[in-house]
């Protein structure tokens, strides 16, 4: 909860978690809410106020020996224990506990409360010791985490149970609306029918909002400051904490990220910083010292793409300068070129910023001396080629059977298959290998060379490299 605090909450030592467990509330019935009995044995209704409490193991058997044997007024009993107003629900309910307790079945209730209980206290104490910030996701691991020990089976903690916690506790947060759709393949439109339905209806829209000065504007380097108590579980009336954040908290936050990743799913990932056109003049120096400083952190090359002043690939001067001296720094280089621009900016961002990679590289074809000397006699420039959103970019035409990749796959040009950016497009790996081989038309060998050359090119040591490419090799398809 406190903004101060860098560690992250994954990061608590179990000593940690032991100390919060002794401090957290006994899950054992005796534990629970007592009821007071009544002061006198006389029957004297009033009307019933407030919520209704859960009862204890022996509240439930007090209450069906004295329906059972006792003979006691339901009216009573209703009053008492706090039952149902009507009767026939009140005989029901009691038959309803008169079982539970036949088979000793655990008040599911009573549990849900209790865990409750339990977790509260662990945030608290989190809160008042540990000084670290917490989110409603930890709340629902803590849930998971302890739901055993109250019997719950199969808990997952909702966010109607984080929200009761919160409420419990007077914690408030600021929930962040998430969208999530997941489309049934059979009824998913093609992907023409998606770029003729974008074509026809997104783009004359963002042109009709926007001029074609504002579309691209992403100026990053202007949102500095944020309240981290709106982003994370705080007490209610907690003065909230303004907090920079600076490009290296980033870059230390993606790396934690990934480590988690790696660890957990066993797969590497590594960030390449990009350099975004039509920024500050300073921000091109800014990415290339932080991929030069932050190598540790799992930086490994510099890219550049996008605009603020038209996706045209005109960089500026510092763009360049950048790149050259990322060169002399050995630092990898990436550049998007050959997308919206044409063989001009492709052979610019070989020769002139030594680019390992281009982004996209599509519209090479137009120059056909060009592509032969740089991409089918020498095979040192890998092309980074995106299907869906080079149609959906209009970086090539709507016209599968006719796409560069086709040309490359022939000619055993060094190029991969990528995605481009899924949060756009709404796509993945698969996906993208699917359209290449059903639309496009390349064999499954075709496409396996493709992700090997991916391999080949990606920009980690050479140890893991040789360990990646050793393992797509090994999967090679039979012909």
């Amino acid at each position: 909860m406190s903004g101060s605090q860098n560690r992250n909450i994954e990061e608590i030592s179990k000593d940690t978690v032991a100390s919060i467990l002794e401090k957290a509330v006994d899950p054992s019935p005796e534990e629970s809410p007592i009821f007071s009995s009544p002061a006198s044995s006389e029957y004297s209704p009033t009307k019933q106020r407030g919520k209704k409490r859960w009862l204890t193991e022996e509240q439930k058997k007090k209450l069906v020996n004295s329906y059972d044997n006792e003979n006691t007024p339901l009216r009573k009993l209703i009053q008492v224990y706090r039952l149902s107003t009507n009767e026939e629900s009140a005989r029901i309910e009691i038959s309803r506990i008169r079982k539970q307790l036949e088979n000793k079945t655990p008040n599911k209730q009573q549990a849900y409360k209790q865990l409750s209980e339990r977790v509260g206290t662990m945030i608290e104490h989190i809160d008042e010791v540990e000084q670290v910030e917490i989110h409603e996701r930890f709340i629902q691991r803590l849930g998971i985490q302890q739901a055993a020990a109250f019997g719950l089976k199969n808990f997952q903690g909702s966010p109607s149970w984080v929200n009761g916690v919160k409420k419990d506790h007077n914690m408030v947060s600021r929930h962040i609306d998430r969208r999530i759709t997941t489309s049934k393949r059979s009824k998913s439109p093609t992907p023409e029918e998606k770029v003729k339905k974008f074509l026809a209806t997104e783009v004359p829209r963002i042109k009709k909002k926007y001029s074609a000065s504002h579309i691209f504007n992403v100026d990053q380097t202007g949102i500095r400051y944020e309240l981290t108590s709106n982003r994370t579980i705080t007490k209610r009336g907690r003065k909230k904490v303004a907090r920079e954040v600076t490009a290296e908290n980033i870059v230390e936050a993606v790396k934690r990220g990934f480590d988690r990743g790696e660890k957990q799913f066993g797969i590497k990932a590594r960030s390449i910083i990009c350099c975004i056109r039509g920024l500050d003049k300073k921000f091109p120096q800014t990415i290339l010292d932080l991929a030069t400083d932050f190598k540790h952190l799992g930086i490994v090359a510099i890219d550049v793409a996008g605009t603020a002043h038209g996706a045209d690939e005109q960089y500026e001067p510092e763009v360049v300068a950048a790149f050259q001296e990322a060169f002399k720094r050995g630092v990898h280089r990436t550049v998007h070129a050959g997308e919206s621009g044409g063989p001009k900016e492709v052979h610019r961002a070989i020769h002139e910023m030594h680019a390992e990679r281009i982004g996209h590289g599509y519209r090479v074809m137009r120059d056909e001396q060009m592509y032969i000397e740089n991409f089918v006699k020498s095979k040192s420039i890998h092309l980074e080629s995106c299907p869906y959103s080079s149609v959906m970019t209009g970086a090539v035409p709507l016209d599968w059977k006719n796409h560069p990749i086709i040309r490359w796959a022939k000619d055993d040009v060094n190029f991969s298959i990528s995605r481009d950016d899924p949060t756009c497009f709404d796509n993945s790996m698969l996906s993208e290998l699917a359209l290449a081989h059903e639309q496009i038309g390349l064999d499954i060998h075709q496409l396996w060379k493709a992700q090997l050359n991916a391999a080949k090119a990606c920009f980690l040591p050479d140890d893991e490299k040789a360990e990646l490419v050793k393992l797509v090799e090994a999967g090679e398809p039979k012909l």
